[in-house]
């Protein structure tokens, strides 16, 4: 049983040959064709227009998901709409001028939604193996990503504005996974309805406060999943339940989840007191689960007497 609704995705519900173009990315084709440009299919979930611009389907897919096949044509019609009128948009020049729209996002370095790989590689800031954050934009019918920092002042000015704005989108929705008896086994998931319920990682003391309404310290670290944009799923650690947590950890880090856009991270990673992030566990592709105890999570479980 998961802890997610999922659904269908669009390749598995529509008949004919996948081999080369999926349904989905004939919808956009087409739409694009309508509008006089000329595009061809990069990957599964991209496609690259003649003048190198890219269309991430991900969120697409997503949506028409939701709704039913007959408005598949109009859905396609209206995100391509979106999206090149988005293209064509005076790019804002400033922090200030974005005000609450700009926010922080984590994303995987293989952005597959319409970067490109050597601008998150030179731009994104890595916050672990597989995880980079980068600025983004909240439009009210977009997020668009950003990897040239250069019109905002770099990071320097970036960074701070993103947080702040992090701290002022909405409470997640809180789920509890263990027993309440047992508090040093507990699983938070933390759900977000936004695309930034992962990157509420980047301020992950004061959200967490926020839900458990109390403040939260968490001395000895957590152990930290998130497998999709929305959903980031918490371990505090505090004695011997940890080997369950990560047990649980683990296997939510790699339950497919469909309406929940693109896969982030198979990972789990120990988020040390001062918040630097160490890969602990990964998955080799076979079914089997590889945990690494080393560093800063192996002085953490030696402080709670967990290592002989």
């Amino acid at each position: 049983m998961g802890f997610f609704s999922r659904r269908k995705p669009i390749s598995e519900q529509m008949d004919g040959d996948q081999s080369t173009a999926t349904p989905l990315t004939a919808l956009v084709l087409a739409a694009l064709a309508e509008r006089g440009v000329s595009a061809t299919v990069r990957e599964p979930h991209l496609i690259v227009d003649t003048e190198g611009r890219m269309f991430g389907l991900s969120n697409l897919e997503d949506r028409l998901s939701a709704v039913p096949r007959s408005d598949w044509p109009a859905e396609a019609q209206r995100f391509v709409g979106i999206v090149l009128e988005g293209m064509r948009a005076k790019p804002r020049q400033s922090v200030s001028e974005l005000g609450e729209s700009l926010l922080l996002r984590i994303v995987h370095p293989d952005l597959g939604h319409g970067e490109s790989n050597e601008q998150v590689a030179k731009n994104g800031h890595a916050l672990a193996a597989g995880l980079v954050v980068l600025p983004a934009i909240d439009h009210p019918d977009r997020v668009e990503t950003l990897t040239d920092l250069s019109p905002l002042g770099g990071w320097e000015a970036v960074w701070p504005a993103g947080i702040a704005n992090l701290l002022r989108l909405p409470t997640p929705n809180h789920q509890v996974v263990g027993e309440a008896g047992e508090p040093d086994r507990l699983v938070h998931l933390l759900i977000s309805d936004d695309f930034f319920g992962a990157s509420r990682l980047l301020v992950l003391e004061q959200v967490l406060s926020r839900v458990l309404g109390t403040p939260i310290t968490a001395p000895h670290g957590t152990l930290i999943a998130v497998p999709n944009r929305h959903v980031l799923a918490v371990h505090v650690l505090s004695g011997a339940g940890l080997v369950a947590a990560m047990n649980e950890l683990t296997r939510i880090a790699v339950q497919p989840v469909q309406g929940f856009g693109a896969p982030l991270s198979t990972n789990v990673y120990y988020r040390s007191p001062n918040g630097t992030l160490q890969q602990v566990a990964s998955h080799d592709g076979q079914g089997r689960t590889i945990i690494t105890v080393e560093g800063a999570l192996q002085e953490a479980m030696e402080s709670l007497n967990l290592l002989n």
